[in-house]
């Protein structure tokens, strides 16, 4: 398939198959987001890279909303999304490490959300991890259980 431009739809591009079938062309499209992590999004193409690089740069939420008139809902859902995705990422590429001479940072932190950061603990998942200071390998993992308290 290849990008076309047509500027009545949505994002402005789409595939488009041109190759030739039996002497038939076949002319399937699908659109630019399909079986991307775009396909769920109302944003515009531009509005979900804005959003993203905001994010993945640890910019606050409340300013990301201000300066681009993005809803609260949706720079929250947007950042649990990113660091769902990263986290995705980061299990499939976690390794063993340690050993002889080598130092181990481990920490743990929950994945879950309180309104307005007060009341009653929420229900959410717990994610163990550590780094290796020398080389940067690092692991990550879900706990099916609640860590001790310090």
């Amino acid at each position: 398939m290849t990008w076309s431009e047509r500027p009545d739809i949505h994002d402005g591009v789409y595939w488009r198959c041109q190759r030739r079938v039996a002497g038939a062309r076949c002319n399937q499209s699908a659109s630019i987001r399909h079986r991307s992590w775009f396909q769920q999004s109302m944003l515009t193409l531009q509005e979900i890279i804005l959003l993203t690089y905001k994010i993945v740069c640890c910019e606050p939420a409340v300013q990301i909303q201000k300066e681009y008139c993005f809803s609260k809902h949706t720079v929250a859902d947007w950042g649990m999304f990113c660091r769902k995705t990263m986290l995705v990422f980061l299990e499939g590429c976690s390794v063993k490490i340690g050993g002889p001479n080598k130092t181990v940072k481990i920490d743990e932190s929950k994945f879950g959300r309180r309104k307005f950061q007060k009341g009653h603990p929420v229900k959410g998942q717990w994610v163990f991890g550590g780094v290796e200071r020398e080389s940067g390998e690092h692991f990550l993992f879900p706990s099916r259980t609640e860590p001790p308290t310090h």
